[in-house]
């Protein structure tokens, strides 16, 4: 069955193999029911449906729809900027796959997506080029699954490879069986800014770009608010584009509380403190558990927080969350990389390189998981354009090595954007210690012997 269409998903997964998947099929849609907006659809290699059928098949799609619309072979995870524009060089591309395979491939869209396309021939899928919608796939015995979601592989004991963000995985079935994954995005070289100035205006025009294209469409939308710079920049450019929300979570009187407090009187937004308690740490924990498994208290007390937020977002009637990752990875957030610069400069560009593809190939799954149950996650720093511009920022704008001063060019932006001093020259705080949840958590951990 073949359709023109995109469904729109909040995950799926698709099983080709040998014998009989249709167990495995239901366990892996079971653990992902977290996804559920829709319902949930299962194509069979012959029809759709709402519930697998006890027959045997050989072949099973699953997706969890957003939208009530046609049912599709061909799936969306995420956002395609310009869909209208897009769409039919989406179609001449699944067109030529079909017909000629992946060579002369040629992808030139952007966005925040995930793609696959179920035949009966074949399983095309990519990821646009800078990407927090992760995917999956492993070759378990005769099975080959491609999945959007590692925690229900995890579950079911399948180890599983990754597919980088700017790159495509095609998948042959039948007697001429063919796997191969392929890069299609390479940023192109261009030299480095010379001057602060010219860095700063780059940034600030990718993210506007990036926010713009992502907001497209978003009437209403919640921001996870710190009051630190990366959540004060995306509030200063993103309420120009939607009817904006920010919600900050803590526990008890923390940093977090204080600051996002006073940064959010800045701006003319309604501001929503979310009061974690014990008894909600210990609930949140155990029923994260479930998914995430033997994660360390850190992601762990990450999920929480993301968690925490997205479902106050969506009792609000947001559907959308924004979160600022990938800006400590792109313009050198993190402490460690004051004593990378004071060791050998030139070696920064490398270790934001290793760490941002970590992040947006594999670790990102965290985040988008833990947001995916609520809302859907908006995260304006992973764009194509925000991380070309920001290869080209000269180690000097990014980390300090006399003062240690980190994300210089993003607090330059601040600063061009018209934000206070107070809040461009404001230490960085990791949220998972600011917010108070992961020294709560500990302590909730040896207490109840969770």
């Amino acid at each position: 069955m073949e359709s023109r269409s995109l469904a729109r998903t909040n995950g799926y997964f698709i099983i080709c193999g040998s014998e009989d998947v249709l167990g495995l099929a239901e366990r892996l849609a079971n653990f992902m029911s977290y996804r559920k907006r829709l319902g949930i659809r299962f194509f069979e290699g012959s029809s759709f449906t709402n519930v697998l059928s006890h027959k045997t098949a050989k072949k099973v799609m699953c997706f969890f729809p957003l939208l009530n619309t046609e049912d599709s072979t061909s799936l969306l995870h995420g956002k395609v900027f310009n869909l209208t524009e897009n769409y039919y060089k989406i179609l001449k591309m699944k067109k030529l796959v079909a017909e000629e395979g992946v060579e002369g491939v040629f992808v030139d869209i952007d966005g925040d997506f995930s793609m696959a396309f179920f035949s009966d021939d074949y399983i095309f899928a990519l990821r646009s080029p800078i990407s927090s919608k992760p995917l999956f796939f492993a070759e378990s015995g005769n099975n080959f699954l491609l999945s959007s979601d590692p925690y229900a592989m995890n579950s079911v004991g399948i180890q599983y490879n990754y597919v980088p963000s700017g790159s495509f995985l095609y998948f042959r079935l039948g007697e001429r069986r063919k796997l191969l994954v392929q890069n299609y995005y390479s940023p192109s070289k261009v030299e480095s800014f010379s001057e602060l100035d010219q860095a700063v205006d780059a940034v600030k025009f990718a993210l506007m770009y990036s926010i713009e294209k992502n907001l497209e469409g978003v009437r209403n939308a919640a921001l996870s608010f710190s009051g630190g710079l990366d959540s004060a920049i995306l509030a200063r450019l993103a309420m120009e584009h939607s009817n904006l929300t920010l919600i900050t979570a803590s526990v008890g009187r923390s940093h977090d509380l204080i600051r996002a407090k006073e940064v959010a009187t800045l701006f003319p937004l309604e501001h929503i403190i979310i009061d974690i308690n014990e008894n909600m740490l210990a609930k949140r924990f155990a029923s994260l558990k479930t998914v995430f498994g033997k994660e360390n208290v850190m992601n762990m007390s990450i999920a929480i927080l993301f968690n925490l937020v997205a479902e106050e977002a969506s009792n609000l009637g947001l559907g959308y969350l924004i979160v600022g990752q990938g800006a400590d990875e792109l313009f050198g957030g993190y402490r460690r990389y004051v004593e990378v610069v004071n060791k050998d400069e030139s070696m920064l560009g490398s270790a934001l390189r290793n760490d941002f593809h970590d992040l947006h190939s594999k670790i990102i799954s965290r985040d988008e998981t833990a947001i995916s149950m609520f809302a859907d996650p908006i995260m304006p720093y992973l764009n194509r354009k925000v991380a070309e511009v920001a290869s080209r920022i000269p180690p000097k704008f990014k980390v300090e090595r006399v003062s240690g001063n980190r994300k210089v060019a993003l607090r330059a932006v601040a600063e061009n954007l018209g934000l206070p001093e107070d809040v461009f020259h404001y230490p960085k705080k990791a949220m998972q210690y600011s917010s108070g949840v992961q020294k709560s958590l500990l302590k909730t951990i040896m207490k109840t012997d969770l």
